[in-house]
């Protein structure tokens, strides 16, 4: 095999890469949708207890909860339909909706069987926790920025932990820009990718 031959082969195996790595959907709306959540909900819960409102707190956490679920719904039957209409069926995608769809169950579990508690009286640490794991495995799958949020909600727990007046909205924070900021630059690559791909 000639020198030509093999970076011919090289730049076609490159192109095949990029374009896998093009169908992989990382469920971007769905993250945006969790972090705006975490944003909404985690200050929320802190205000509530500070103003010795703690009945609200799990009704205020069902609405969000509900709303957060019927939308995950509708953004998992869009990004079927994408993959249908492009018929292709991304392996990486579903590897990542498998890590949110083991950590998720568990999270769930502890906070309703009251497994774990916080200097709040929540889960709120637990979900920091279980954020932070999700949104690196993302990153070891996909792409690095991901990877970067995870690590941002891991060093934010020690500092919530020491600022105990401020510890959901410091988590809730972190937690809501740790899957909003990727997941607007997920949502932006994949559309400038789309956009490529139609003018081609």
């Amino acid at each position: 095999m000639d020198k030509n031959q093999l970076a011919e082969d090289i730049q076609f195996m490159r192109r095949i890469v990029e374009r896998t790595h093009r169908r992989i959907d990382p469920g971007a709306p769905i993250m945006i949708t969790w972090g705006t959540i975490c944003m909404i909900g985690m200050p929320g819960t802190q205000w509530l207890v500070n103003h010795g409102m703690q009945d609200w707190i799990g009704r205020m956490w069902i609405g969000l909860s509900a709303i957060g679920f019927a939308l995950t719904l509708l953004f998992v039957y869009q990004i079927r339909k994408r993959e249908l209409a492009h018929g292709v069926s991304s392996v990486i995608s579903g590897q990542i909706g498998l890590v949110w769809n083991i950590l998720w169950p568990n999270g769930v579990l502890w906070t309703v069987l009251g497994l774990y508690t916080d200097p709040y009286g929540g889960p709120g640490f637990l979900w920091a926790a279980l954020y932070g794991i999700g949104l690196s495995m993302m990153g070891i799958l996909y792409s690095k920025e991901w990877l970067i949020a995870g690590i941002a909600v891991f060093i934010s727990i020690p500092i919530a932990k020491f600022a105990l007046p401020y510890s959901y909205t410091i988590l809730g924070v972190v937690m809501g820009l740790g899957c909003i900021v990727p997941g607007m630059i997920a949502l932006r690559r994949m559309r400038q990718w789309e956009a490529e791909d139609a003018a081609a």
